[in-house]
């Protein structure tokens, strides 16, 4: 996957290997930032992956 596309909630779930529903309940208790981690596209949700790598990677170092 390249870093700089948006990806399915399906996509991302598989490529972190956590499941939707995880993904879809951070999005809405505002864990990620709107237009940057993710976007609506209709009715629909992508997310921009190298955004969430990153977001990953910092909440990873903040919490040990």
């Amino acid at each position: 996957m390249e870093d700089n596309k948006y990806y399915t909630e399906k996509q991302v779930s598989k490529y972190f290997q956590i499941s939707e529903r995880t993904l879809g309940n951070y999005r809405r208790e505002g864990r990620f930032t709107a237009s940057k981690e993710f976007i609506f596209i209709g009715k629909q949700v992508r997310y921009n992956l190298r955004e969430l790598i990153n977001y990953f990677e910092v909440s990873s170092v903040v919490n040990k």
